[in-house]
Parts: structure tokens; sequence; C-alpha cells
């Protein structure tokens, strides 16, 4: 998407790194609609994501 719009000259390179930055980072009230939809609890469910191993 951010890269269609640079090649038609809609956005430069440096405003898209800024989106992509943007829209990368997580949306914690949606987290937390879609973990009550769902039936999960949503602090203990990132509590232990973020208790493994880094991958990398």
């Amino acid at each position: 998407m951010l890269s269609n719009r640079i090649r038609e000259q809609h956005l430069t390179r440096e405003q898209a790194l800024a989106k992509a930055i943007e829209y990368g980072k997580p949306r914690f009230p949606s987290i937390r609609d879609y973990a009550q939809l769902v039936g999960f609890h949503c602090e203990e469910a990132l509590t232990n994501i973020n208790g493994l191993p880094k991958a990398y």
C-alpha cells in the first residue's frame, strides 16, 4: 500500500517510513475488544507473549 503511494508520488519515502512506524504500533483497545469477543484474558495473554524468549 505505501510502496504504491511512493511510486505514484503521493508520498515521499520518508513520509511512508513514518507512516509504517505508526501503523506498526499495537492498538491495545482493538486487541482488548477482540479478546473480549473471542473469550480470552487480554492482559494474561500479553504477559505470556512478552515473557517468551526472543527469537532474534
